[in-house]
């Protein structure tokens, strides 16, 4: 579990950091009518996108291997960084897989397309498979617990919990690196927003449904190469019946902020 913080922008640092999401609308840390997210929600997947329908237009085609002079096969054009394809995968040998070591005659191809961050860890295309997977498809049960200076969140295997309405930025590390995590209410949706250095940018948005009884969680994700993902997810009130929630995922600790 850990606890996220809001930061705030001055002028000058939102000028430096305009391509990092400093000018969207700032989050308090109340909401701008009475509202109440609380209690254990169950997706209901007819009212939700399909989101691995999503994910699969979002992802572009890998390119055409491209034709040596000699007749050979460029081995850093068999993967599209990325796409979540084979070459991401374990075993063989470097020529199909960007970043793989040099074979003889020719030199390594460049990872640098595979770092999650400046200084978390390198990012296999499999690897962001499974991350963009993790943000985009939805939990079967969220358990949301909201107090008037804290909301805890509960999505399958994700704990998270969050203070909104402070200025003290948290840096936030798990097995797919390091995100800037910024939290609180626009209007009556609690948004949740995480950036990290390699072009990934995460929004969530939970509201109160349209029917009576139901939650809406619209995720809006941009990522590497990828076209940018917009999903909405519906859940259901549980009355009553606990539904078993999955151990929390090894994916900490934060780099600070942590309880």
């Amino acid at each position: 579990m850990y606890l996220v913080r809001i930061v705030s922008c001055a002028s000058a640092l939102c000028v430096a950091l305009a391509t990092s999401g400093c000018f969207h609308e700032s989050l308090g840390a109340a909401s701008s009518a009475p509202v109440n997210l609380s209690g254990q929600w169950v997706l209901d997947t007819a009212a939700s996108d399909d989101a691995l329908k999503l994910i699969r237009e979002a992802t572009p085609p890998p390119p055409k291997p491209q034709s040596l002079p000699n007749g050979g096969v460029d081995p850093c054009a068999l993967v599209a960084p990325g796409s979540g394809g084979t070459g991401g995968g374990g075993g063989g040998s470097g020529r199909g897989r960007r970043g793989g070591g040099a074979t003889q005659g020719q030199p390594a191809c460049p990872d640098s397309a595979l770092s999650a961050g400046d200084s978390g860890p390198r990012l296999r295309a499999s690897d962001r498979g499974q991350f963009v997977r993790s943000i985009v498809v939805p939990a079967e049960v969220i358990e949301i617990e909201q107090q008037p200076e804290r909301m805890r969140i509960v999505q399958g295997d994700r704990h998270r919990e969050f203070e909104p309405g402070l200025t003290d930025p948290v840096s936030v590390t798990d097995r797919y690196g390091s995100r800037q995590i910024h939290a609180g209410w626009s209007g009556r949706e609690f948004v949740i927003r995480s950036e990290d250095r390699n072009r990934v940018s995460i929004e969530e948005r939970l509201r109160a449904g349209a029917e009576p009884a139901t939650l809406e969680i619209e995720i809006t994700l941009k990522a590497w190469n990828l076209h940018k993902i917009h999903s909405r997810a519906v859940y259901r009130h549980v009355d009553g019946v606990a539904v078993p929630l999955p151990a929390p995922a090894a994916d900490g600790p934060p780099v600070r902020g942590s309880h």
